[in-house]
Formats: C-alpha cells, sequence, structure tokens
C-alpha cells in the first residue's frame, strides 16, 4: 500500500519534468545500458535512469539536462529532507559520476508544506526542491571509504560480524531471525536500559538480566521487568493488579480509532499532514461477564467524516463507567478533533479524559509473560496471552494499511467491488483491534482473582 502511494507520488513529480523516456528494463545491467542509450541518443529528460560502475547500482527518480551537465532529481514522500535522503543522493551522484556523467546539480523534492489539493493545482505547487549539491559533495567520501571497507571485508572474507543489539532499528525486517537465538531475558529485551547502558553491560560481560549483579540499580521499568523474571512466575502478576482493576467501572466502552495523515489534501477545508478520523470500533461490556455489545462506524466516501464521526461515538460513550483504550493514541485523536473545532468534540474529549484506562498500562506495570520480549504492543501481548485470537487471519492486518486504503479510497482509485471488499475487511481489522482489548481485560481479571 504505501509502495503505491510512493508510486504516485514518483509519477506525480514528472510533472516537474514532463516528457520524459522512462527506463522499464528488467535487469540491472539492461538498465545501465538503456539509460547510456538514451544518453547518447541526446534524450534530456529520463526517469528511472539507471546506472552501474565498478559493482554499484543506483536508479535516479529524475535525470535531467541542462547547460553544464545533469542534474539527479529524487523525490521522497515526505515533508522535510533527512540525513537519509542525503545520503541517499550522494550514492546516486557518487555511482552517476562513476559511469563517466557529469552531475551539475543534485535536488530533492519533497511534499511541500502548504501543497493544495492535487486537482487543479499546477505540479509546482506540491513540492518543494531542495539543491543539496554541496551537501552531498561533502558526504562522497566517507560513503566511498565505507564502499571501500564493505569490499575490502567481503574480498577477505573476513566481515565482522555484529551482534543484534540496541543499535538495531526497529523497523528492521530481519529483527525476529537475528534476535531469534536470544534468551527471553536478554538485556536487549529490558524495557528503559538505554544503548550506552546496554554497550556498558555488554563490555562487563553482563548480556542477561540472570547475569546481572544484585546490588546493579536499573529504572523503574526495568526493575519491573527484572522482578518478574526474579519471581520465576509465567505470567509474573503484581500483588496490585486486582486493586488497579478496580479503577474500571461499568459499563466499559473499548474503543479504537483509524486514521490517516494524507500528504496531500483530499478534500476542501483540509491540509496535507492532518490527521483525518474515518473509523472507529466500540465493544459495550455491561459488567463483569456480562452482555457485550458492538458499535462501528467508517466512512470512506465523505469530504468530512468528522461531524457523524463524533456525534455517533457521543452516543456511545455518553453512559460510560470507563473507556477502555490500549495506548495514548485515542486521547490524541480526541484532543485533535478537539483543536480544530469539530462540533460535539469537546464534550468527547471531556467524557474521555474523565474515565479514559489504558489497557496497555497494565501490561507495563502489572503482568510480564517472557514471550513479551520487552514489548507491550497489542499485536505482541494478544496471542500470547490470549491463544488462538491474533490478526493473523485478517486480511487488513495494520494502521498503516488501513490509511492508506482510506487514501486510495479518497482518490477513487479503491472503488466498487474491491472498495466494498476492502471496507468490510477494515471493519473486521478495527473490531478485532476492541475484541482484543475484551479478551485481554478477562485474562486480567482472571490472573487477578488467583491471586
Amino acid at each position: 500500500m504505501r509502495a503505491e502511494l510512493g508510486r504516485q507520488v514518483g509519477e506525480l513529480a514528472r510533472g516537474l519534468n514532463p516528457g520524459g523516456e522512462i527506463v522499464e528494463a528488467r535487469s540491472l545491467e539492461e538498465r545501465a545500458e538503456v539509460t547510456q542509450r538514451l544518453i547518447r541518443e541526446g534524450h534530456s529528460i529520463i526517469y528511472e535512469a539507471a546506472f552501474l560502475a565498478e559493482e554499484l547500482f543506483a536508479q535516479v527518480d529524475i535525470l535531467f539536462r541542462v547547460a553544464d551537465g545533469w542534474v539527479i532529481r529524487e523525490v521522497k514522500s515526505s515533508k522535510t529532507v533527512s540525513d537519509d535522503h542525503l545520503f541517499y543522493v550522494a550514492f546516486q551522484v557518487l555511482v552517476a559520476e562513476k559511469s563517466g556523467l557529469e552531475i551539475a546539480s543534485a535536488q530533492i523534492a519533497t511534499i511541500s508544506r502548504d501543497a493544495p489539493m492535487i486537482e487543479g493545482a499546477a505540479v509546482s505547487q506540491l513540492f518543494s526542491i531542495t539543491d543539496a549539491i554541496e551537501k552531498i559533495r561533502e558526504l562522497i567520501p566517507q560513503i566511498e571509504s565505507e564502499i571501500k571497507e564493505l569490499k575490502n571485508q567481503i574480498e577477505s572474507g573476513g566481515a565482522v560480524q555484529i551482534l543484534a543489539g540496541k543499535h538495531c532499528d526497529s523497523d528492521c525486517p530481519f529483527t525476529n531471525h537475528c534476535f531469534a537465538g536470544f534468551e527471553d531475558d536478554d538485556l536487549m529485551f529490558v524495557p528503559g536500559i538505554v544503548k550506552k547502558r546496554f554497550d556498558d553491560l555488554q563490555s562487563r560481560g553482563i548480556r542477561r538480566l540472570s547475569e546481572l549483579p544484585y546490588d546493579e540499580t536499573l529504572p523503574p521499568t526495568s526493575e519491573f521487568v527484572r522482578n518478574a523474571f526474579a519471581s520465576g512466575e509465567v505470567p509474573w502478576v503484581s500483588p496490585n493488579l486486582k486493586q488497579e482493576l478496580e479503577r474500571i467501572q461499568f459499563p466499559a466502552v473499548f474503543l479504537d480509532f483509524e486514521t490517516a495523515r494524507p500528504m496531500f489534501p483530499l478534500d476542501p477545508g483540509f491540509k496535507g499532514g492532518e490527521l483525518i478520523v474515518f473509523q472507529w470500533s466500540a465493544h459495550v461490556l455491561s459488567e463483569p461477564g456480562g452482555h457485550l455489545a458492538h458499535f462501528e462506524y467508517i466512512d470512506l466516501e465523505s469530504a468530512n467524516p468528522h461531524p457523524r464521526c463524533v456525534d455517533e461515538l457521543n452516543v456511545i460513550l455518553a453512559g460510560a463507567g470507563s473507556v477502555i483504550h490500549y495506548s495514548g493514541f485515542e486521547r490524541t485523536v480526541l484532543r485533535d478533533l478537539d483543536k480544530r473545532g469539530v462540533f460535539g468534540a469537546k464534550e468527547l474529549l471531556s467524557r474521555f479524559e474523565e474515565c479514559a484506562v489504558d489497557l496497555q498500562d497494565y501490561f507495563k506495570q502489572q503482568v510480564y509473560h517472557p514471550a513479551f520480549r520487552g514489548k507491550s504492543s497489542i499485536k505482541v501481548v494478544l496471542p500470547i496471552m490470549v491463544p488462538g485470537l491474533s490478526y493473523d487471519d485478517l486480511e487488513v492486518k495494520g494502521g498503516g494499511v488501513a490509511e492508506m486504503s482510506y487514501i486510495l479510497a479518497r482518490q477513487g482509485i479503491l472503488a466498487g467491488d474491491e472498495l466494498a471488499q476492502r471496507r468490510n475487511a477494515l471493519l473486521k481489522y478495527c473490531e478485532r483491534d476492541t475484541l482484543a482489548m475484551v479478551k485481554l481485560y478477562e485474562v486480567l481479571a482472571e490472573l487477578a482473582n488467583r491471586n
């Protein structure tokens, strides 16, 4: 889904340099060959130009000729230029020049902070262009040095094995693979231990909680996990759990939102990057072990889904003893709606603030299972605490897909039977979020009654 959005933005940005030739060959070698042929033939604008030199490959979104050479223009689906963007384009410049091209400038096209709706706008209004060639020239020697080091390691067979740790990016797709062999009490999975402290302990030969001296002080969030392991109980349950659960009053409303932040405004009255609330699910539990009812809202068609969204949710929350949510996101959403003056949002936020209970806090402070490995997100906790219930059977499994579904629906890309199918999948996904909270509450209540 995000790849589709990136593709759309990339194609839209071609309007900054219209009339170019696109490189569509399959293999890396063919792409580089087609690019060189187009250059020789005198084409002045090339999309997806590719370069292969000294075993290095780079491909750029837009390449165009100017009086004193060529300009690389890379398009990013963001509103700011990051260091990663600069390194990425610096590598492109390096490989292009090694291929014999004279690069006069390198630019990064980002989405304009004040971008209007795409329909009826000039392409130049949609993007901001940053000329980054000076910063990029400064980065190229560093990149060359790193490439040389990597090649030496490959050729010598002496590549350094780096143990997974706090330096690892949480978005890395290989984390599950790299951490699979770690013990559950590895310090890597202990919240509250920052990288500097982690590296210090590792340098002292301490990698697990079981190896940590008893008198070694830890932050409170880390002590919570240490106490859990020291107890030998699985899961470990705080003696205060029953008392903490008494905060929840009935009827209890378990609430979850789905939202989007389109980079470009989709409708009049909105700005690019503004939060749009297009869906919610609410399970209402009359009392512990009592009647469970489900209510839901979704709007993928309206220019402004907020008025009805707020109206219908106000009815649900009016008689709530507690509003149960997971993490602070729901509070953020309601505060945003109130700040923007949506009618009824102030009352909704006030009711929420009066009786909100964050269910995630119980898995940060009251209950711990070694299989959590320091995490407390609902997608981690649910299948461990409620075996057999997860998100694996759903078509939509995450908020990112939900967000992209809304954007594509408002753009008309999702339509007809496909839109109807996706709507149904979104309803099931959001419903699963609140049902998961109900089931987790029931497990917490059961654990509290055992102690």
